[in-house]
């Protein structure tokens, strides 16, 4: 018998779209100004001297130590495993943090849809809370679960399906409905590096 029958994980990265994007680009024209920082005031005081010296230093901290602090602004993962019945959603900011966004079960969840299909339910006015854990909302197999969090408020989970994860959507909240295509968001964002 499978001992990974009540077990399913996924992990997607977060796609370059919308808010994120902006982000992304102003993190790199700062790091680029951070990096022309001693040529400028160079011309201001000793243009040789203050250049020689400091462009080099500006340069490697710039891309290493920039890069080093700022890493979970350029990339997220979402990463979501199913135990029992129960999803449990990180967001892992450049492979160093992770943080818990949500846990939950999915027979608590009232609703289970896929997103493009029902966007009207994700999006209705009485949903409190947000939780965007999903590559991207444009993409294919996009679901969303609708749920009463621990205070008693609304609160919509977005995130990415697989064929296992379906799977063990439909087992534990049979009233869901899952529709699974077979696109393969994992690989296909590793395959992009």
């Amino acid at each position: 018998m499978d001992q990974n029958i009540n077990f399913a994980e996924n992990r997607v990265t977060k796609k370059v779209e919308g808010s994120y994007k902006t982000k992304r680009l102003l993190f790199r024209c700062g790091q680029a100004l951070f990096m022309l920082l001693p040529i400028i005031i160079g011309l201001a005081v000793k243009p040789l001297m203050f250049m020689l010296w400091t462009t080099p230093v500006f340069v490697l901290l710039g891309l290493k130590l920039g890069n080093v602090l700022f890493r979970r602004f350029l990339d997220i993962e979402y990463e979501y495993a199913i135990v029992a019945g129960e999803i449990r959603v990180s967001a892992v900011y450049g492979n160093i943090r992770r943080v818990e966004l949500e846990q939950v079960r999915f027979r608590d969840m009232n609703l289970i849809a896929p997103y493009a299909e029902n966007k009207a339910d994700a999006d209705a006015s009485d949903i409190v809370n947000r939780i965007e854990a999903a590559s991207s909302l444009s993409a294919p197999n996009v679901h969303f679960g609708i749920y009463d969090n621990a205070k008693g408020e609304k609160t919509v989970l977005f995130f990415d399906v697989n064929e296992k994860m379906a799977e063990q959507i439909r087992r534990f909240n049979p009233t869901a409905r899952v529709v699974w295509t077979p696109v393969d968001t994992y690989s296909d964002s590793r395959k992009k590096k």
